[in-house]
């Protein structure tokens, strides 16, 4: 149950309070720039990271915490909320999709040492 949201260290980080502990977190950012899917000039509202203690998964946590990004974004002034993840991160792949994000593009990066 969500207990208690505070502001984290950082700007746009909020802490998840439960059992007296602080149990989870997210990072949020606004980015103007290209972010794959978007279609407007709005800024889109970036979830950069979400965590939740591996004892309180499964309980609906991040769920509320994706909520809270939502609702945050549209207070920001954007129309969309957007997330990326390694593409052989499996289990981070399957909760953006089980939560409710539409995977844009799969992106492939090169690097040359010089």
């Amino acid at each position: 149950m969500l207990e208690a949201f505070s502001k984290g260290e950082y700007d746009n980080e909020y802490l998840y309070e439960a059992d007296n502990a602080l149990i989870a977190f997210i990072s949020l950012s606004l980015r103007r720039d290209y972010v794959e899917g978007k279609v407007d000039s709005n800024p889109v509202g970036y979830l950069e990271a979400i965590y939740v203690e591996p004892e309180y998964r499964k309980r609906g946590i991040a769920r509320e915490l994706v909520s809270f990004a939502k609702i945050w974004s549209i207070e920001q002034g954007c129309s969309m909320l957007a997330s990326g993840c390694e593409l052989a991160n499996e289990e981070s792949r399957i909760f953006h999709n089980k939560i409710g994000f539409a995977e844009a593009s799969i992106n492939v990066h090169f690097t040359m040492s010089l």
